[in-house]
């Protein structure tokens, strides 16, 4: 057959069994067996890439067999290094010999895309490694395409972020290596964007794929990241975030405001009731990252007070009902021996607000807002019942003098000064 039909050849099933070992071989440490069956397999890459008209069943036996050493932690990863070569350069022929418009089960661009996008919501890391090695190497050479990159680049940025959104929501029993993983889709993501601002003359432009779903990207996904609950990803998507505002057409200030709805509704769901008798972890970890968003795009200049009075500002008025339910524990004589708190982790969780909150109003206070302005969200911040005032006033002086009360473990020094600094620069 000529026609990219699929029909089983018969050698396959030997196939399946020798590219493992080959590959094992290409990465030897004897030199004369890794010169030559290196040079073997990447041979035989080109050959079967430029040969799927023909031998389409053996292109998919050894996309197969590259993607299973995707997954190959053997000799210090030297397999999947090699495995994410080679899908790099499966490609790369493959662009030049497989016709765009097939439609068939070819192992083409879009085909080995795919594939990566799937591998990287893996539950096994392993996994999810080989797949960012292989695109880190696939994005070098849709970089020399124009059309392929206006098509996938931002299909792949999205990918990745999702995946590492997902990261701490696929695994309750965190593997070691884990965060090695998301580190990994942190470099992808960075390499995206630094494609993306070396094109971006041309991406921007009215025709182009990238221009007409760029600003959906931004505001489903970008900007919804950057309030994440996992504190590595809300960090990365800020960055990003800081990076695409710095190359694109967008004026922030007024694209933000027109999205105060959107905020709004992020916030109200990240937002913990303060109804409830004691708050666990996973709420205050919400809480810490809407009030840690709250203050980025404060420091960062991206809105006004405008913003504020035209969304909804229940974090600020959450801050002072906090600060109102743990009025015990802001006396300096309480004892942190009667503490009820469930686990050392929501303790540690409650000093972390407590940061957070010092360093949202020292944000508040040096920011361009008008007087007016900062009296009006201090209030909110603070509470408006009586003796609000002297509430807070105590807990900067608990933060500074007795930060055991609001959950620092005193044996933490790094935590227990980063909270007295806040109070500090606050007074």
């Amino acid at each position: 057959a000529s026609d990219y039909t699929r029909t089983e050849s018969r050698y396959r099933s030997i196939f399946s069994k020798l590219l493992p070992v080959i590959f094992d071989l290409a990465v030897d440490p004897e030199p004369v067996a890794r010169q030559m069956f290196h040079s073997l397999v990447f041979q035989m890459t080109r050959w079967y890439a430029k040969s799927q008209a023909r031998e389409l069943d053996l292109t998919l036996c050894l996309f197969d067999a590259i993607v299973e050493g995707l997954s190959n932690v053997a000799k210090g990863g030297d397999v999947r290094d090699l495995c994410a070569s080679l899908t790099a350069e499966l490609m790369k022929w493959s662009i030049k010999y497989v016709p765009g418009s097939s439609t068939s089960e070819t192992v083409s661009c879009k085909y080995i895309l795919r594939t990566l996008y799937g591998l990287m919501d893996h539950a096994v890391v392993a996994y999810r490694l080989g797949a960012v090695a292989a695109l880190r190497r696939c994005l070098v050479e849709l970089a020399t395409h124009r059309a392929l990159l206006d098509e996938h680049i931002l299909e792949m940025l999205e990918v990745t972020l999702r995946s590492l959104s997902r990261s701490s929501e696929r695994e309750v029993n965190r593997e070691p290596s884990s965060r090695g993983a998301d580190a990994a889709m942190a470099i992808l993501i960075r390499e995206c964007l630094r494609v993306m601002k070396l094109n971006m003359s041309w991406m921007l432009n009215s025709d182009s794929k990238v221009a007409k779903s760029f600003e959906t990207f931004v505001s489903r996904t970008l900007l919804e990241a950057s309030g994440s609950a996992d504190e590595f990803v809300r960090h990365e998507a800020q960055r990003s975030f800081q990076t695409v505002a710095g190359f694109s057409s967008i004026e922030v200030k007024t694209w933000l405001k027109s999205k105060s709805d959107m905020a709004s509704s992020y916030v109200d769901t990240a937002v913990p009731s303060m109804r409830s008798a004691e708050l666990n972890e996973k709420q205050l970890m919400k809480f810490i990252a809407v009030l840690q968003w709250s203050s980025w795009i404060i420091e960062m200049r991206y809105v006004d007070a405008e913003f504020f009075k035209a969304s909804r500002i229940t974090q600020f008025q959450a801050v002072g009902q906090y600060i109102s339910t743990i009025s015990n524990r802001v006396e300096l004589a309480f004892s942190t021996d009667d503490e009820a708190l469930a686990t050392q982790n929501v303790k540690q969780a409650h000093g972390r607000l407590s940061q957070e909150i010092l360093k949202l109003f020292e944000i508040i206070l040096k920011s361009s807002f008008s007087d007016i302005d900062k009296e009006s969200i201090l209030l909110h911040l603070m509470g408006t019942s009586d003796g609000a005032q002297v509430m807070m006033s105590k807990f900067i002086s608990t933060a500074i003098f007795a930060p055991q009360n609001l959950g620092v473990d005193l044996s933490d020094d790094a935590g227990r000064r980063a909270l007295a600094r806040s109070g500090t620069r606050l007074i």
